[in-house]
């Protein structure tokens, strides 16, 4: 038997969707919308779209609450896109992103990966 999560906050879409369209970085700041709402958001969004396998959901919640670009993966048709892009606007079904100067919608449907990118440090050796 497993366990269903609890919520942390009343913050879901719904409410969200209530007193605005998206969810955005404006937003989020404006709004006050602190890392327990974006965790419920994110898990919401997950149980929506299980296809947004290892936390991509909240990687789309968090990124696009920070402002921070993500790796994003999306298929339309017979054409995969891997590009690292700036989520202007998030809702339930789809996520506006915006890359090489220029912005459009991607249904969450299409999306395959969100992820963030990988760092490495490496250091020089001591002279």
């Amino acid at each position: 038997m497993t366990a269903t999560r609890q919520p942390l906050t009343a913050v879901t879409w719904g409410t969200l969707l209530a007193d605005h369209a998206y969810l955005s970085a404006d937003y989020a700041r404006n709004a006050r919308l602190y890392w327990s709402a974006l965790a419920d958001l994110g898990h919401e969004l997950g149980v929506r779209h299980p296809h947004l396998a290892d936390g991509g959901a909240d990687v789309l919640v968090d990124m696009c609450a920070g402002g921070v670009p993500v790796i994003l993966t999306w298929t339309t048709g017979r054409e995969t896109t891997t590009a690292a892009v700036i989520v202007e606007y998030l809702s339930e079904t789809a996520v506006r992103v915006r890359y090489c100067g220029f912005g459009h919608w991607v249904q969450l449907d299409q999306v395959t990966s969100a992820r963030v990118f990988d760092t490495v440090r490496t250091w020089a050796a001591d002279a």
